[in-house]
């Protein structure tokens, strides 16, 4: 009985030593305030007034599954998702979470998009959500 006590709890340490081996469970800045490695459409940048408008980031998953078994879809695609939302930059990132290693299961790999304010709750009722810092 001892034994196998002792086998359980060795099996957990291990499995949670080496769940954290991953670089994403060490990092300290877990989902990052603006995405990086954004396109941005220049053009977008400016109101008619010459000011930025004020923007927020929304997400929603590429669609990505483990083991090549779902599609991904690029940011440039889903963008067209949002309709008649500018868009004033894209990037493809991972979400920052944990996920299960399971074949099928999701990457963690989401699309972030810039967009106006005024325009945030028309994306959410398309399935997009706010990337909170």
């Amino acid at each position: 009985m001892r034994s196998s006590l002792k086998t359980i709890l060795l099996f957990i340490l291990l499995s949670f030593a080496v769940s954290c081996s991953s670089t994403q469970c060490k990092r300290k800045d877990k989902v990052p305030a603006m995405p990086n490695d954004t396109n941005v459409d220049q053009n977008l940048q400016i109101n008619k007034n010459g000011s930025k408008p004020k923007t927020v980031f929304v997400f929603k998953s590429d669609g990505s599954l483990q083991c090549g078994m779902g599609q991904s879809i690029p940011p440039k695609e889903m963008a067209k998702e949002l309709g008649d939302i500018k868009v004033y930059s894209f990037s493809n990132k991972h979400d920052g979470m944990m996920h299960i290693q399971v074949c099928g299961s999701s990457t963690g790999q989401i699309n972030v998009f810039e967009i106006s304010e005024s325009d945030l709750k028309k994306a959410m009722s398309k399935g997009f959500k706010p990337w909170r810092s």
